[in-house]
């Protein structure tokens, strides 16, 4: 029998980068979640670099706050090794990452634990209706159509940063290439075949704009492939 969501700790890793304007309020919406689930939670901040005030907002936030962990790269160095880093510090057994700019929904971090509990060991977020421009949402859908026959994984959202994972899965995860972070369920499909999908809430970019260019993305994401097609993948990527 898996281990109920109930009788573990909950660890939320936030990947921030120059989201000054969005970090208040997106801990009062998780907090807010979390107050749903009986267990002892942390929320993880870790700074990629940024050039505002991240920084000084996630110091003062940390002080006053008691379930806020907080980390700082010197250097921007990319999402995957914010997301890597969390990883890494999680003390929970069950790990979710959000996005810091308040275009995931932090209630549906319900969703997730939910399936967790049914036996699942990853569980993606599904952005079904997408609040970006159509250029992005039609690059989106011909890199998913292209990552499930890839893969042969069925899922429909690879770019998506909400997920829930348990922490056995990920806790030695290594990212080498900025682009990885969609491939993670790929990669951790070595390890567990009990991956699964929720639709989950998308909202517009309430301050600032996308850190991710379309052109840099797009070629990222077909570095990515390129070694998923050599099949390398899977055993580079995770140290064990």
């Amino acid at each position: 029998m898996p281990e109920k969501i109930g009788q573990i700790k909950l660890s939320i890793i936030v990947p921030i980068f120059n989201e000054e304007k969005s970090i208040l309020i997106l801990y009062n919406k998780i907090r807010e979640t979390l107050k749903t689930f009986d267990v002892k939670s942390e929320i993880i901040f870790v700074d990629d670099g940024s050039t505002d005030s991240s920084c000084k907002v996630l110091r003062y936030l940390s002080k006053l706050r008691s379930d806020i962990r907080f980390f700082e790269f010197n250097l921007n160095k990319g999402q995957h090794k914010a997301i890597e880093k969390g990883f890494h510090e999680a003390q929970g057994e069950v790990v979710v990452t959000i996005d810091g700019d308040l275009q995931e929904e932090p209630r549906d971090i319900s969703k997730l634990i939910a399936k967790l509990d049914e036996g699942f060991d990853v569980v993606c977020g599904w952005r079904s209706v997408r609040k970006d421009s159509w250029l992005k949402v039609l690059k989106s859908k011909i890199g998913n159509y292209l990552h499930r026959k890839i893969t042969k994984l069925e899922l429909h959202d690879m770019s998506c940063t909400m997920r829930a994972y348990r922490k056995s899965l990920v806790k030695n995860l290594i990212l080498q290439e900025k682009y990885e972070v969609g491939f993670i369920p790929y990669i951790l499909s070595k390890y567990t075949k009990r991956i699964t999908e929720v639709k989950i809430k998308h909202h517009k970019r309430a301050f600032g704009k996308s850190k991710y260019g379309l052109l840099a993305t797009t070629i990222g994401t077909i570095r990515c492939f390129i070694k998923l097609i050599l099949g390398n993948a899977k055993n580079r990527i995770v140290a064990w």
